[in-house]
């Protein structure tokens, strides 16, 4: 069916044509795919610049990515350039993403001929389909002991049906021909961060794992962490655990082959930013009236805070970022008073906020009697109550029998004095005089009358 002389002729015409003719696109002489196909239509289909060594001329090949999917031109020197790319079949009616199923060798999808698609009255749309489904015991197939393609694919009536390698028709050793795989490629993939949407956790941990095929000797890690690029030899099959990462950072890895084909992969992992530090509190939550104390804040990885409440911080302010910072919340009165840290950060994060309250401890002294005037005769009550005095300084004075000098009950609640005898037509006061914090003192006085003896005429 073919003939030697008749080969290195189409050689020598498609030589000739590539130097006047660019692909659409350039591609790398590490491409996977090399060798010949034939067809009657198309002639002679070559994979790569490489089978010709006109690569310095014009580039060009047939590759695929880690998940097999092909890329790429091949050419042919009746039809021109063969394509792999998807994206130059969109909207053709029947195209589909050509792949090769790494696992098990077999094409899929469709290639297409450029020309074919520019021709518009013979009804050919250039496509070249790799599935057979009518044949699927005769589709292109990667054969994993040779690493050459064998089977077929089918063009139209123009092309008809392109072999992929010589065994096809028997032809081997008048016209030796065949697509080959160059098995090498590797994956380069971690368990956690591998995007901004799955961002790893500050200071998190990821593994990275890789996996070559086709890879001599060891690869080359670089770019990343100190800890990744030393030692920077890595096995071709492993995995490595980095620490401790606090920032985006982009990991390199290049294996070679053994014809000194270089191919780098390039791993970025991207890091959440620190999770906000916010710790609010008080040198003292309860206080004398009328006195202040210290706001103690530390914050860390924010943009920015501000504090608001009473005393200093009506209007809100805005305050130092960092450790141990403190201010001082200026005087206060009521006897519950409430403050609020608010603290921005990165975008991710909503804002921090942290509360608390201050209590003002005012001295309070309550004192007075269940009647007054007294009746005649009867002893005088006192009721009596107190709120935040220092202990034990509470004093009674006076001249209400009994009531001067006794031992005052301190204790929350009102508390019940039961005077000794009293005097008719006598005039009595009681004062109760408690001590608190910071110098506060408070009184309290009840002025009572106490009735004269009634006088009584018999009848």
């Amino acid at each position: 069916m073919f003939k030697k002389k008749n080969f290195f002729k189409k050689i020598l015409t498609f030589l000739l044509v590539l130097i006047s003719i660019s692909p659409p696109a350039e591609a790398s002489q590490s491409d996977r795919l090399k060798g010949y196909a034939w067809s009657d239509g198309a002639g002679w289909i070559s994979f790569n610049c490489t089978n010709t060594g006109s690569c310095s001329v014009v580039d060009y090949g047939v590759t695929t990515d880690s998940s097999g999917n092909l890329s790429g031109y091949a050419w042919s020197d009746n039809l021109g350039w063969l394509s792999f790319h998807f994206s130059d079949m969109q909207g053709i009616s029947g195209a589909s993403q050509p792949k090769v199923d790494l696992n098990t060798g077999e094409f899929s999808g469709t290639a297409y001929f450029r020309a074919g698609g520019s021709v518009s009255d013979d009804g050919w749309l250039g496509l070249v389909d790799l599935s057979l489904a009518s044949f699927p015991s005769n589709n292109p197939k990667i054969n994993f002991s040779t690493y050459e393609v064998e089977g077929w694919a089918w063009g139209n009536i123009n092309t008809g049906w392109i072999s992929f390698n010589c065994s096809n028709d028997s032809s081997c050793g008048t016209s030796d021909y065949q697509v080959t795989y160059d098995p090498f490629f590797f994956e380069f993939s971690a368990n956690d961060g591998t995007s901004e949407s799955s961002k790893l956790d500050y200071n998190g941990d990821v593994t990275l794992y890789w996996t070559t095929v086709g890879a001599s000797g060891p690869c080359t890690a670089s770019n990343g962490t100190s800890s990744w690029r030393s030692p920077s030899s890595k096995v071709s099959n492993g995995s490595e655990i980095i620490y401790n990462l606090i920032s985006d950072t982009t990991f390199s890895l290049t294996c070679q082959d053994s014809s000194g084909n270089s191919l780098t992969r390039d791993l970025k992992i991207w890091v959440k930013p620190p999770t906000p530090v916010v710790i609010f509190g008080a040198d003292d939550t309860n206080i004398a009236y009328n006195t202040s104390t210290n706001l103690n804040w530390t914050v860390d990885h924010v943009s920015g805070c501000t504090i608001s409440g009473p005393g200093n911080f009506t209007p809100a302010q805005s305050v130092s970022l960092g450790s141990n910072q403190s201010a001082p919340t200026g005087n206060l009165t009521a006897l519950s008073n409430y403050f609020e840290i608010t603290c921005s950060s990165d975008s991710i994060y909503p804002d921090e906020t942290k509360s608390l309250y201050i209590y003002v401890e005012k001295l309070a002294v309550n004192l007075r009697s269940d009647k007054n005037p007294v009746p005649y005769g009867e002893k005088i009550k006192l009721y009596y109550s107190t709120e935040f005095p220092t202990s034990g300084t509470c004093v009674a004075t006076g001249d209400v029998p009994d009531w001067a000098g006794s031992a005052i009950d301190e204790s929350p609640g009102e508390h019940e004095f039961i005077s000794g005898d009293t005097v008719g037509g006598q005039a009595y006061t009681a004062t109760l005089t408690c001590d608190g914090s910071n110098s506060q003192q408070q009184s309290a006085t009840v002025n009572l009358n106490v009735r004269n003896k009634p006088n009584y005429q018999e009848i």
